[in-house]
């Protein structure tokens, strides 16, 4: 049994997410995005992870116009060099995807996703204990 302060924190936890629609909101994407990744269907993950990482960065910066949208998600989610690249591996798949209808996304590539999606997470400030690992 944990003690109770973890309880007492993961309570807490749990209620500041369903007060933060935007939060609750960002969590249910992310537990579909890890769904996907876990059933292994690839360009459901990269997709989803897309939108969240859109959501994110909107929520972040809502004062940046649309047209510049992929700039502004690099730079409000503050990638570093490796991030940045599966940042731009994601954008390709997402376009092969949506506008190709190719849906060949490997296992390393979904990784990613799921790797940007938990960043964007933590840029949400949830869950603390993401932010301590």
């Amino acid at each position: 049994m944990a003690p109770l302060e973890e309880l007492a924190g993961a309570a807490g936890e749990v209620l500041k997410t369903l007060e933060d629609p935007v939060l609750t909101d960002s969590l249910l994407l992310f537990e579909e995005i890890y769904t996907h990744y876990q059933r292994m269907e690839y360009a459901q993950t990269v997709l989803l992870t897309m939108v969240l990482l859109e959501r994110v960065a909107f929520d972040l910066a809502p004062e940046v116009p649309a047209p510049t949208a992929m700039r502004m998600v690099e730079r409000s989610l503050a990638l570093g060099d490796d991030m940045s690249r599966d940042f731009s591996i994601l954008r390709r798949l997402r376009s092969q995807i949506l506008h190709r209808g190719v849906l060949a996304v490997d296992r390393n590539e979904a990784e990613s996703a799921v790797s940007l999606a938990l960043h964007a997470m933590r840029m949400l400030g949830f869950p603390a204990s993401m932010n301590a690992k």
